[in-house]
């Protein structure tokens, strides 16, 4: 790439930011993304995407304006053919199919008896998968730069206070996430564990005397081996690990409250279609505002199974690089610093990257750019990365001092102020939060699931009512405030501030 088409792409803000916890390899597959909507929809939505990897964080540029000029494409699209989302929807879950089969299939083999040239295959198979969904599923992010403003416009007899509400119930599609069923399949195998079991559970999985209960987790397994996976980590579940999920379940819940978790989960569909058609009938909700929240529900459900697919790629690439670490010698840690033609080329020629280049990618940036008719990226590694990555964070709007202001993704139940202590979290693994607290983080993903549920409350740098954080907190009732940009670096940990949930303001006082 010359230093023209460089600076010609970094013009091409003002940015929309994600970020969170990543590796490098995983990052490298995803490098594209945006842009790959040149294979599956024929449409270059995004003129660039740009990823920097600083010591396994990641942060995501890609331009305000292309988002908000899908959203409109996506509205006129669904405005002149009703059945839009039902075509495209066809082509994502033949996607979804060959992925699963893949991933599944790839669990059942025996990977220390594949050939090189086997494992090559299963390596640019699972890349391919991943490319193409990606391609397809980014339309959800169109959804990122919507604000309470915008609802408003759209909701004309409604009054400023209910819109949050009526947000929050029409931008949930009637159905159950992957998470939702895992947790009801689990919560049925506690209700098992507990009736045969009482108080008294087994310390080992191979301790079952059960053998239904048995079958029932070895299944839960089979189906969900790829859960635990993010933008970091790439692994596959053992059934022992499910086992002590359960496990965590039994000692924390009673009967009753498993029980109630499970109807709850069980009836979600049927009480997010009733909620619809109460809100319809009550505020004769207007047909261009029926399309978007139609819109909206689609791509949240989108977004889940999208991410369903990017957990089981990492469970795949997991496996390839664990078998690829055995054959080599080189520690997996080096390995997830290698770019996809790198793995190509020590699985084809033995070729091994330097030590020195691998420390040199511990600060990295990839940009996304077309290339004739198809897409590629740059990597910028080192000082090259740096200057990059400060021209991108010099290009930001000056922050602003002492209070935020966010979108309102969840109203929540403890009325219009939530006072709390912030507590700032990137990674959540092993980290741990109080009730009095506030979660603060760059976004959340399924392994955020937990501290939601015991934090006070969530506020998010992301933004998009299509978000995790959103999704999540609308549906526990948890308050939320999404879309701060920078809630992560005006807070510290400690700071007590107040969180106006009509309005979406976030003051600061004094920290204590």
């Amino acid at each position: 790439m010359t230093k023209q088409k460089l600076n010609q792409i970094l013009k091409y803000g003002p940015w929309v930011e994600e970020e969170g916890p990543a590796s490098f390899c995983i990052i490298d597959h995803c490098k594209t993304c945006y842009i790959d909507s040149i294979y599956a929809h024929k449409k270059k939505f995004f003129k660039t995407c740009i990823y920097s990897v600083f010591n396994r964080y990641a942060r995501e540029w890609t331009s305000r304006e292309d988002a908000e000029k899908l959203l409109v494409w996506l509205l006129e699209k669904l405005k002149k053919n009703s059945s839009f989302l039902k075509t495209k929807d066809n082509f994502f879950n033949r996607i979804v199919k060959q992925t699963r089969v893949f991933s599944n299939r790839i669990q059942q083999l025996n990977f220390h008896a594949l050939s090189d040239a086997e494992l090559l295959k299963i390596f640019k198979e699972a890349s391919d998968l991943n490319k193409r969904q990606y391609g397809y599923s980014l339309i959800t992010e169109s959804t990122d730069l919507l604000t309470e403003r915008d609802y408003i416009k759209f909701l004309e007899k409604a009054s400023i206070k209910e819109t949050p509400e009526i947000v929050r119930i029409l931008s949930l599609p009637p159905r159950r996430t992957f998470f939702d069923e895992f947790e009801m399949r689990s919560a049925e195998l506690v209700i098992a564990l507990k009736r045969k079991y009482k108080n008294q559970i087994p310390k080992n999985f191979r301790d079952i005397s059960d053998l239904k209960i048995k079958a029932g987790i070895t299944r839960l397994r089979n189906e969900f081996y790829w859960l635990d996976n993010s933008f970091k980590i790439a692994k596959s579940l053992k059934t022992n690990e499910i086992y002590e999920k359960i496990k965590v379940k039994f000692k924390d819940f009673p009967l009753k409250k498993i029980l109630h978790e499970k109807k709850r989960l069980q009836q979600k569909p049927g009480v997010i279609k009733f909620g619809h058609r109460k809100i319809h009938q009550k505020y004769q909700i207007p047909p261009n505002a029926k399309r978007l929240f139609l819109l909206i529900q689609y791509l949240t459900a989108l977004q889940d199974r999208r991410k369903e697919l990017v957990l089981r790629f990492g469970s795949s690439l997991g496996k390839v690089l664990d078998e690829l670490s055995l054959r080599t010698q080189i520690p997996r840690k080096e390995l997830e610093m290698y770019l996809q033609e790198e793995i190509v080329e020590l699985l084809t020629k033995k070729t091994k990257i330097s030590k020195g280049l691998i420390r040199k990618r511990q600060k990295t940036v990839f940009v996304g750019y077309y290339k004739g008719r198809h897409t590629a990226a740059e990597c910028f590694s080192g000082k090259a990365a740096e200057q990059i990555f400060q021209r991108l964070m010099r290009e930001r709007e000056k922050l602003p001092q002492g209070q935020l202001n966010g979108f309102v993704a969840s109203v929540g139940k403890r009325g219009r102020f939530v006072i709390g202590k912030v507590k700032i979290i990137f990674d959540p693994q092993g980290r741990t939060i109080g009730s009095d607290e506030i979660l603060v983080t760059g976004m959340t993903r399924t392994e955020f699931v937990g501290l939601m549920k015991k934090a006070k409350a969530v506020i998010t740098n992301e933004g998009g009512i299509t978000t995790h954080a959103a999704i999540v907190s609308r549906e526990l009732g948890i308050p939320c405030i999404i879309g701060t940009r920078y809630a992560t670096e005006i807070l510290k940990n400690g700071d007590q501030i107040k969180m106006d949930m009509r309005t979406g303001l976030i003051q600061k006082n004094e920290r204590r």
